[in-house]
């Protein structure tokens, strides 16, 4: 709901409200049509809403020919996704930008969200696969191709009020155990963090 529709909402709650007991007391003499409601509330400015689509998502990396991983250090095209934030609400938050020298940048009327990774860690910050394949991992980056860490919060990204489409990359990468080929996946939980 947005906030003008949550205000008018309010306003006529609180009409409602108010006009209930001067109804009942004029009704309170007739049996059987006495009633009362009290209505309260408050308007908040709340955190984004992530997207329903955004929730549970699937991302195919597709065949990765075996030659493309066959040095370590070795990464396949990275493939990007999406999460989709709705409703984001204004207020003030600090991030870094690589725009201004990597200093902290206040975004007055703009909330931050820093994103921490939950997965199967592997040696590297990498994310873990699981399944028949051997000698490769997952590296997770943002839109400005910064590693995202297992366990640790990203950078922080200023949003827009309203909606917003943050940009992520999986990237397979060779590790030092021997290139088996065969069938893999892995599961990543995105917890994202307010400021």
């Amino acid at each position: 709901m947005k906030a003008l529709d949550l205000i008018k909402w309010g306003l006529v709650s609180t009409v409602v409200a108010w006009s209930l007991p001067t109804l009942a007391e004029n009704h309170a003499q007739v049996d059987g049509m006495f009633a009362s409601l009290a209505v309260q509330g408050s308007i908040v400015e709340s955190a984004c809403t992530l997207e329903m689509v955004s929730q549970d998502q699937t991302v195919n990396l597709g065949g990765i020919a075996s030659h493309v991983l066959n040095r370590f250090g070795d990464e396949a095209p990275p493939v990007a996704f999406h999460l989709l934030l709705r409703d984001c609400g204004h207020w003030g938050g600090v991030t870094r930008s690589a725009t201004q020298g990597n200093n902290l940048v206040w975004g007055a009327g703009q909330q931050t969200v820093s994103i921490t990774l939950r997965s199967k860690q592997q040696h590297g910050g990498l994310v873990a696969v699981t399944g028949q394949a051997r000698g490769l991992a997952l590296r997770l980056e943002d839109e400005q191709h910064r590693q995202l860490w297992p366990g640790i919060p990203s950078q922080a990204q200023l949003l827009m009020p309203g909606d917003n489409r943050l940009t992520f990359y999986v990237i397979p990468q060779r590790t030092a155990e021997r290139l088996i080929p065969g069938a893999f996946y892995a599961v990543v939980n995105f917890q994202l963090n307010y400021d």
